[in-house]
């Protein structure tokens, strides 16, 4: 829930936000390692590479979007 709170607070401060400079964000505030960007797991029956924490991010910033977009038409109707 930490993730979500810091990931929201960015998005409240500055709508338009690249992935990177959100990931630089969350490392300057201490939230995730620097490392922790660039490193891959394998996962899945392939076993293929892939960065988890960066999955995570993205799946924390849907729920962000289809929370506003249900807060929004919930305000129209």
């Amino acid at each position: 829930m930490a993730l979500l709170n810091e990931i929201l607070c960015v998005y409240e401060k500055q709508s338009k936000v690249s992935n990177t400079e959100l990931y630089e964000y969350l490392v300057n505030q201490g939230i995730i390692e620097a490392e922790e960007i660039e490193h891959k797991k394998t996962v899945g029956k392939a076993q293929k590479p892939y960065n988890t924490l960066k999955r995570k991010i993205r799946w924390q910033q849907q729920t962000l979007k289809t929370k506003r977009t249900s807060e929004t038409t919930s305000k129209r109707g």
